[in-house]
């Protein structure tokens, strides 16, 4: 019988307020998750993040948001 993993959560805190220790620790707690947890990447469905308001560096390799066909009307607030 397989397991079914319907959520999981976790936190982590970085060093600094720098785009690269946020992906670092972001890393460091997503390959904890997965070994504790025993899963694959690809069994992901779904993953939310967010951080507290004193982290305001953005990674330079910052996530693209993509909207299909008119799915973009859902946020006006950005523009392409």
């Amino acid at each position: 019988m397989s397991k079914t993993l319907r959520g999981l959560r976790g936190a982590t805190t970085a060093p600094a307020n720098t785009g690269q220790a946020i992906l670092d620790a972001t890393a460091e707690l997503l390959r904890a998750l997965q070994e504790t947890n025993g899963f694959q990447p690809e069994e992901v469905e779904s993953a939310i993040f967010t951080s507290s308001p004193d982290l305001t560096a953005k990674p330079q390799r910052e996530l693209k948001h993509m909207y299909l066909r008119d799915a973009a009307k859902l946020r006006p607030d950005r523009k392409k």
